[in-house]
Protein backbone atom coordinates (compact mmCIF):
# COMPACT_ATOMS: atom_id res chain seq x y z
CA UNK A 1 0.00 0.00 0.00
CA UNK A 2 0.94 3.46 -0.78
CA UNK A 3 2.54 6.02 1.86
CA UNK A 4 -0.13 8.94 1.82
CA UNK A 5 1.16 11.78 -1.21
CA UNK A 6 2.77 9.34 -2.75
CA UNK A 7 1.71 8.22 -5.89
CA UNK A 8 1.49 4.73 -7.07
CA UNK A 9 3.80 4.34 -10.50
CA UNK A 10 2.22 1.95 -13.75
CA UNK A 11 3.76 -1.13 -14.46
CA UNK A 12 5.56 -1.53 -16.96
CA UNK A 13 4.09 -3.24 -20.28
CA UNK A 14 6.47 -6.01 -21.62
CA UNK A 15 4.68 -5.31 -24.78
CA UNK A 16 6.28 -2.40 -27.27
CA UNK A 17 3.89 -0.41 -28.27
CA UNK A 18 4.81 0.18 -32.20
CA UNK A 19 3.93 3.62 -34.29
CA UNK A 20 4.83 3.94 -38.14
CA UNK A 21 5.83 6.98 -37.95
CA UNK A 22 8.51 6.13 -35.23
CA UNK A 23 10.00 3.45 -37.46
CA UNK A 24 9.81 5.35 -40.86
CA UNK A 25 11.71 8.03 -38.95
CA UNK A 26 14.32 5.54 -37.49
CA UNK A 27 14.98 4.39 -40.70
CA UNK A 28 15.06 7.85 -42.11
CA UNK A 29 17.85 8.67 -40.08
CA UNK A 30 19.91 5.62 -40.14
CA UNK A 31 19.81 5.95 -43.43
CA UNK A 32 21.15 10.09 -43.73
CA UNK A 33 23.71 8.21 -40.87
CA UNK A 34 25.20 5.67 -43.12
CA UNK A 35 25.27 8.06 -46.03
CA UNK A 36 26.71 10.61 -44.45
CA UNK A 37 29.21 8.89 -41.99
CA UNK A 38 30.03 6.34 -45.03
CA UNK A 39 31.06 9.01 -47.61
CA UNK A 40 33.31 10.69 -45.04
CA UNK A 41 35.00 7.15 -44.05
CA UNK A 42 35.43 6.40 -47.63
CA UNK A 43 36.71 9.61 -48.31
CA UNK A 44 39.46 9.86 -45.27
CA UNK A 45 40.03 6.08 -45.84
CA UNK A 46 40.31 4.92 -49.61
CA UNK A 47 40.25 8.17 -51.43
CA UNK A 48 42.17 10.50 -49.30
CA UNK A 49 45.75 8.73 -49.98
CA UNK A 50 44.93 7.91 -53.39
CA UNK A 51 44.64 11.70 -54.58
CA UNK A 52 46.75 13.00 -51.61
CA UNK A 53 49.97 14.34 -51.70
CA UNK A 54 51.26 10.97 -50.03
CA UNK A 55 50.37 9.48 -53.61
CA UNK A 56 51.62 12.09 -56.38
CA UNK A 57 52.04 9.32 -59.27
CA UNK A 58 47.97 9.15 -59.07
CA UNK A 59 47.73 13.23 -58.84
CA UNK A 60 48.41 13.90 -63.12
CA UNK A 61 46.49 10.67 -63.78
CA UNK A 62 43.18 11.95 -62.10
CA UNK A 63 43.95 15.09 -64.05
CA UNK A 64 43.73 13.36 -67.09
CA UNK A 65 40.85 11.48 -66.43
CA UNK A 66 38.96 14.73 -64.85
CA UNK A 67 39.75 16.85 -68.39
CA UNK A 68 37.89 14.30 -70.05
CA UNK A 69 34.85 14.29 -68.26
CA UNK A 70 31.69 15.30 -70.61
Amino acid sequence: MPAEGVAATAVASSQAQFAPETAVGRWWFSLAACALFGTLLSWRFVFRPLFGRSNPAALPLSAARSSDWP
